[in-house]
């Protein structure tokens, strides 16, 4: 069988051997300063409580995305930067920002750059060890088995680590905000207690939310064609379970002993067909006249199509919902997914009476976390999460309405983003909430724009999507605001 998508682990690779260089070259720096503030009778840069914040500060913070890995890393998780107020690594600016904007562009907002900052800017052997032993065993097994097989093993290690109830041994301790001393136990420790166990459920699932975030990061920075892995990297957004079976189309992960079982196949022609009917549904529906949306010379030419599909497909769920909630019982759209799978076939029937078509929808509107609202309170017949979900989608179609699509993702980011000065000064469980918040509100928003803005080319879908799964929302301004620009001038030659 032909591989549909082709990840390239040479670029990978090359980008990865330039992080363990700056990593080292930091680390040694650090070091060398940390010796030096002893030495001068300063705190111990690494110790709780000890060193300033002198490097973190230079390293950019989350708004920015200079270095946001530090901030993660540093700022909100409270382990100390090297150095003291008097003393910095003997290291140029430019040197000093690279461990985090190369983890950053590697493996986004997650656990795996905070680890490779967090460690280059503190002294702490363990720390450091443990950063060198990911960045190593990342390149041994990309080198030796290919992009895609190491994809599928961090992902399918996440996911066993949740079926078993077991965490797994890789999973570092820059999954939540900690400080040093909390971290240094998570690494020196033995079993499943190291782990605590208060917090263990939280931390196995939201190390598996990070591991489906980065396998569509992967998939969009490093894969081809666009259409693809666009369309893969929204289906492990939205539903993981099913994103990470995509992953076996490559022959090497079935090579690599990974389950053979392509039932999954079925469930994924299935949805395309419900959507092959959902937009003829309203092309019929724009023949017939149905589809109002003011004038287009006074919107966005490049976006009225998708504006006005928008708009349409809103009003649309919202209304097959009230219908169908008096009316006879209607499956779960899990119920009617997994019927797909394991029987073959289900009839696709009237797509506004097909839960797992209005599921879908909902998700392309709103995202699958800003969708939960509408879809369980529909669901359950629970009015008031519905109501809940209906405000929040109609606050989005009120963005489209006043403005354009382009606006709605930055709408749902903005709705999440903490004060991130603020943050660095919250309890610890705070810290977690914002942060884990703020990287499901970012995923949201990548899956509006991977799955409702085709006004461009793929390519387009893929680098706006990039900056918001990698939590920087001003790349997503730096790919829209030509297209932005253009209409500007456009309306004012109109005018």
């Amino acid at each position: 069988m032909q591989t549909p998508f082709i990840l390239d682990s040479a670029r990978f690779l090359n980008q990865l051997r330039q992080l363990r260089q700056c990593f080292e070259l930091v680390v040694a720096e650090t070091r060398i300063a940390t010796r030096g503030a002893d030495r001068d009778g300063g705190a111990m840069a690494g110790r709780p409580g000890g060193g300033g914040g002198t490097v973190a500060a230079r390293a950019g913070s989350p708004r920015t995305g200079v270095d946001a890995g530090v901030s993660v890393g540093a700022a909100l998780s409270g382990a100390p930067a090297a150095g003291t107020a008097d003393r910095q690594p003997d290291v140029p600016p430019s040197v000093v920002d690279e461990p985090g904007r190369l983890s950053w562009e590697l493996f986004g907002c997650s656990c795996w750059s905070a680890l490779v900052t967090t460690a280059a800017f503190c002294a702490d052997d363990a720390l450091v060890a443990a950063a060198r032993e990911f960045l190593a065993r990342t390149e041994n097994g990309v080198r030796a088995k290919g992009l895609t097989v190491w994809l599928y093993e961090l992902v399918n290690d996440a996911r066993m680590a949740l079926v078993m109830d077991e965490p797994s041994p890789r999973m570092p301790p820059t999954i939540r905000p900690m400080g040093l001393a909390r971290m240094v136990r998570w690494l020196r420790g033995s079993g499943r207690g190291r782990f605590g166990s208060r917090t263990r459920q939280e931390d196995m699932a939201e190390y598996a939310t990070q591991a489906h975030r980065l396998a569509a990061l992967v998939l969009l920075q490093w894969g081809s064609p666009h259409r693809i892995v666009n369309e893969m990297a929204a289906t492990l957004l939205t539903d993981a379970s099913l994103g990470s079976c995509l992953l076996r189309e490559d022959p090497a992960v079935r090579a690599r002993g990974a389950s053979t079982d392509t039932r999954y196949r079925r469930l994924v022609d299935y949805r395309r067909r419900l959507c092959v009917e959902g937009d003829f549904q309203y092309a019929r529906a724009v023949a017939a006249g149905m589809v109002p949306l003011g004038q287009e010379d006074e919107r966005c030419e490049l976006t009225f199509d998708v504006d006005r599909r928008y708009l349409y497909d809103a009003a649309y769920l919202l209304q097959a919902c009230e219908d169908l909630w008096e009316g006879p019982e209607v499956p779960a759209a899990a119920q009617v997914a997994a019927t797909v799978e394991s029987k073959r076939k289900h009839p696709i029937g009237e797509v506004r009476r097909n839960p797992l078509y209005l599921r879908d929808l909902a998700e392309s509107l709103l995202g699958p976390t800003g969708a939960e609202d509408l879809v369980q309170g529909f669901e359950r017949r629970d009015r008031e999460r519905f109501a809940a979900g209906r405000r929040r989608l109609e606050e989005q179609c009120e963005m489209v309405q006043e403005t354009n699509l382009l606006m709605v993702p930055l709408q749902v980011v903005q709705r999440a983003e903490p004060d991130w000065d603020a943050l660095g000064r919250a309890p610890w469980q705070q810290r977690t909430e914002a942060w884990c918040s703020y990287g499901v509100a970012c995923d949201d928003a990548a899956t509006i724009v991977l799955t409702r803005m085709h006004f461009k080319d793929d390519a387009f879908r893929a680098q706006a999507a990039m900056g918001l799964l990698r939590q920087l929302p001003g790349d997503y301004c730096d790919v829209v605001l030509p297209v932005i620009e253009r209409e500007i001038s456009r309306l004012a030659v109109a005018a």
